[in-house]
């Protein structure tokens, strides 16, 4: 729950960019048994702080219902801060690296959560922890490449595959790591790429020793087109 109570109460949401931020607030006032419902609807241009709802009335009680900011930018992630100002103090209540094409919610009872440009819920992350010691490759570590995987024409496939060659020290009992980065092909950009690794699983198999392996790919829907796959294995 997030309350206004004080006529100097408002909440602020700073953008670290000039990427283009949607934002739209729904909130109810309550005025002892009078309740009003209102909305705002707030279109974010440039890096700084903007007033995404303003405060209340005397002797009335502002409650934040729904809140979403969209990060318009096609490749660009913005950093979004949203926060609670009495007047006196301003707090942060949420803080996120919005990447391009994804939302970040507040709903009332539910809280904070962000989705990508396919609407799959993320969550918001925790502090990270400290990272880990690096492991020692083994036998033929670190023999890279990649392959273009493709799905087909319109209205495309929810599996795919191919056969990967030119691995003359590949093992059967090497372990290989098909992957996507933010590449580009003919039909799809490095933004698709990003989205792609979210909802494409990727397994390799059928390792030929000496000759190479054979990458799989599965969606629960339909997918078009080439995608650049990235490999390595040891």
């Amino acid at each position: 729950m997030i309350l206004l109570c004080e006529i100097t109460a408002i909440l602020e949401v700073t953008t670290g960019g000039p990427q283009a931020t949607a934002v739209q607030a729904s909130w109810v006032d309550a005025d002892g048994s009078t309740i009003t419902p209102n909305s705002l609807n707030t279109l974010i241009a440039a890096a700084g702080t903007t007033t995404v709802i303003g405060s209340p009335a005397a002797s009335t009680q502002r409650n934040v219902k729904f809140l979403s900011l969209q990060n318009t930018d096609p490749t660009v992630t913005n950093q979004i801060t949203v926060t609670h100002f009495d007047g006196t103090t301003a707090v942060p209540v949420a803080n996120v690296s919005l990447p391009a094409g994804h939302t970040l919610y507040y709903e009332d009872a539910s809280g904070w959560y962000v989705t990508d440009g396919f609407g799959g819920r993320q969550g918001i992350q925790g502090v990270p922890g400290t990272a880990g010691t690096n492991g020692t490759n083994g036998t033929n570590g670190g023999n890279t490449g990649s392959a273009i995987i493709n799905f087909g024409p319109a209205p495309g496939n929810n599996t795919a595959q191919v056969v990967v060659t030119g691995q003359a020290a590949i093992l059967s009992t090497s372990a290989v790591q098909p992957f996507f980065m933010a590449d580009t092909t003919t039909d799809h950009n490095a933004y698709d790429h990003m989205f792609a690794a979210l909802v494409v699983d990727l397994t390799a198999g059928s390792i030929v020793p000496g000759v190479g392996f054979t990458v799989n790919a599965t969606c629960s829907d339909n997918v078009v087109g080439t995608f650049e796959v990235r490999f390595v294995w040891n």
